[in-house]
């Protein structure tokens, strides 16, 4: 019982969170904050891995809902003037639904029509009217063209670029000289890695959450059996086309894993290279 309250039967932790918020003052001031930086950090792409992207998109919806009011009367986080409303639609507009871990995922208008002062008639701002706009997102079928060209191009530049240190090591020549061009092409290789990596996972979080009619279901062979929800979203919910270009995407990341793994670099350079970009991830003021 311990972990009950009936009157907040469900996500008990966010509830007791959010009542000890409400009871700082200035708290709202903190909580924009923190949805500006997670807008900042994710319109100037400052992220590296598929998880930290996915992070930034997870946190702004509850950052949302905690800043809200519990009360009719309270704080409205929707006519909020401070909070720029519009560079949040902007972004969930595009991507209304959010991975979370395996198979599960997070509907922004899920999340933020647990907020007090919601109202239905917003929902209509935070869709596209753009036919065809999240499938365009989403799916890999409508990116894997652009993968294909960024990996043929990535691996040519990677592979000359590592022929010319091994020249200049074979030759006994410095080659601190080259490794700023190292470091620019490795950290862009885990860019696109991870880029990549992310369309494949938010496609997954996209068929979830829109699995086939039952109709289809049917027409598709699908079979009356205790699995088959799961089916719906994932055996059945893919044409031919995007098993493809799923299939097809996996095999370029696992090329360029292989990639960056095969060409290995000895420690002595790799300790160089580490002296050399010590600065990179630093405030401007600070390099």
């Amino acid at each position: 019982m311990f972990l009950s309250n009936p009157q907040h039967p469900q996500h008990l932790i966010l509830f007791h969170l959010k009542s000890d918020i409400h009871k700082i003052s200035g708290n709202d001031d903190v909580l924009q904050a923190l949805i500006d930086h997670c807008c900042d950090a994710y319109e100037k792409e400052r992220y590296l891995l598929a998880s930290e992207k996915h992070m930034l998109l997870r946190v702004v919806p509850y950052l949302i809902y905690l800043m809200d009011s519990d009360d009719k009367d309270g704080f409205n986080v929707f006519k909020n003037k401070k909070l720029r409303m519009d560079r949040v639609l902007k972004i969930y507009k595009t991507c209304p639904v959010v991975p979370l871990y395996g198979d599960m995922r997070i509907s922004v208008l899920w999340v933020l029509k647990q907020c007090v002062h919601w109202q239905d008639e917003m929902a209509q701002q935070w869709v596209t009217s753009k036919e065809g706009k999240l499938d365009r997102n989403y799916l890999l079928s409508y990116h894997r063209e652009r993968i294909r060209k960024e990996y043929n191009e990535y691996t040519s530049q990677y592979i000359s670029m590592f022929n010319s240190v091994k020249g200049a090591q074979a030759a006994n020549r410095p080659v601190t000289s080259l490794l700023p061009d190292v470091f620019k092409h490795v950290l862009h290789g885990l860019k696109l890695l991870n880029a990549w990596t992310a369309k494949v996972i938010e496609q997954s979080a996209w068929k979830y959450d829109n699995p086939v009619s039952p109709e289809e279901y049917k027409e598709k062979g699908g079979k009356a059996v205790e699995n088959q929800e799961y089916a719906k979203v994932v055996r059945y919910n893919y044409s031919n086309e995007e098993l493809y270009a799923l299939v097809d995407v996996i095999g370029m990341i696992k090329g360029l894993v292989c990639l960056l793994l095969f060409f290995g670099w000895s420690a002595h350079l790799l300790t160089d290279l580490i002296v050399e970009r010590v600065q990179f991830g630093r405030p401007d003021d600070e390099a």
